[in-house]
This record gives structure tokens, C-alpha cells and sequence, in this order.
């Protein structure tokens, strides 16, 4: 049986391998398709970055695949600070990494680009798991938080999503996660009551310097004190 999403965090939270020369992390594997982004959240280290905005090239990405395949490795994240949809071969990537033999294939999106007829293509792929980045629970919020109007479509494709995978019976893990501010600050109670027929599980955590990017983060945007707010979860 696959692990929920809060365990597989708190099994990783246990690594602990803080080494100058870490051994090589057979465990889980992250690849950024691309660090082009269509949201501009205001927690994330996405909007400071000068790089400029590309896509990663297939050959090369089949190549480390296939290389941390043979080294151990058995679970890959098509995602880190981009959105994953925006990379045009993102199911043919997720094919590639299944053929290859990874166990679980995974990524995280703010769910703008994933329609039904585009969740349905990642389900044929072979994608284990999707996780909806999602911060807001009402549309200004959402808008101040993401920078766009989207709330609408995002909560619309969430829900296509969990109900084609209900109705279906199919055993892709359907995720929300969601980081909390000063300006989103609300229980983990009312966060999972307000997404709980939309998905199979909800992970909610403080706003926090992220990769340690934006200190900024817990000064201008924390203020969640109370034990029976959000739980923060340790830096995997």
C-alpha cells in the first residue's frame, strides 16, 4: 500500500544527512523540468530568481534518469521551484522514468494548467501522484497569495481530478498542499474541512525561508503562534 503524503514527509524529516559529502540519495530524486513559472506566489524563492527561464533538455534528462536509476534510486519528482505543466514533455518524462523502472513518480503543480483531459494524460503516463499547491480559501486571498485570479479554475481542476479518480477507482494519490501566512491564517481543521471531498489528503505548514532564499518569509509574512494553528513541519 502506498504511503500518504504526511508520512512520506515524516519518514524523510528522519534522514538527517547533513554531510559535506552526503552519500548518493537513493531514496527520492527531484528534477526541475523547468524554473519557468506561470504563478508568482509571494513565499516563493521562484519570483527572486535571475536565471534565465528554460526548459530542461529530454536526452539529457533520460541520461540522469537512467544514471541515478543504476546508482538506487527509485522515486523522482518531476519539480522543484517551476511548474511542471509549462514543460511540454512532461508525460513522455513521466513515461520514460516508469519504463526506466522508478516505483513512484510524483510532482506538484498550483493546478492552473491541470485540466481533466491533462490529468487524465498523466494518469496514462504512469503518474503516481499529484499534489495541488493551493494557499488560499477564498478568491482574494488567493489572489493576494498567488498573484493571479485562477482561484476558480485551480479548486475546478482539483476536484475533475479526485472525482475522475474516485469514479475510476484508479491508484493515483491526489494531494493539496498548502503554506500558511498572516494573511491565510486558519486552523488545519478549517483547511481540511474546506478541501476534504476534493482530495485524498491535505499537508499544511508555516510559511518558512525557503532553501534559504527568502528570510524574508517568516518576518514579513508568519505570525501563526498558537499550538492549534498550523503544525510546521521540520526542512526535509
Amino acid at each position: 500500500m502506498k504511503k500518504l503524503l504526511n508520512e512520506r514527509i515524516e519518514e524523510r524529516s528522519k534522514l538527517n544527512n547533513y554531510l559535506l559529502k552526503p552519500s548518493f540519495p537513493k531514496k527520492n530524486l527531484l528534477i526541475e523540468l523547468s524554473n519557468a513559472c506561470n504563478n508568482q506566489c509571494i513565499f516563493c524563492a521562484n519570483r527572486k530568481m535571475t536565471r534565465k527561464k528554460g526548459f530542461m533538455d529530454f536526452d539529457l534528462l533520460e541520461n540522469v534518469l537512467k544514471q541515478c536509476f543504476d546508482l538506487g534510486t527509485r522515486e523522482v519528482g518531476f519539480y522543484t521551484t517551476g511548474e511542471p505543466l509549462i514543460y511540454s514533455k512532461l508525460d513522455n518524462a513521466i513515461k520514460m522514468a516508469k519504463t526506466i523502472g522508478y516505483d513512484y513518480v510524483y510532482i506538484t503543480t498550483n493546478g492552473i494548467l491541470c485540466d481533466l483531459n491533462k490529468f487524465k494524460n498523466l494518469v496514462d503516463a504512469g503518474l503516481d501522484s499529484i499534489k495541488f499547491s493551493i494557499n488560499a480559501l477564498d478568491e482574494n486571498s488567493y489572489k493576494l497569495i498567488h498573484n493571479n485570479d485562477k482561484f476558480k479554475t485551480v479548486l475546478k481542476n482539483l476536484q475533475d481530478a479526485y472525482n475522475y479518480k474516485i469514479e475510476h477507482n484508479l491508484k493515483i494519490n491526489v494531494f493539496v498542499s498548502y503554506i500558511s501566512t498572516k494573511y491565510t491564517n486558519h486552523t488545519t481543521n478549517e483547511i481540511k474541512q474546506f478541501f476534504k471531498d476534493m482530495c485524498d489528503e491535505v499537508m499544511a505548514v508555516n510559511v518558512r525561508n525557503q532553501s534559504g532564499l527568502t528570510p524574508e518569509n517568516v518576518a514579513l509574512l508568519g505570525g501563526v503562534d498558537d499550538k492549534d494553528k498550523i503544525e510546521a513541519k521540520r526542512k526535509l
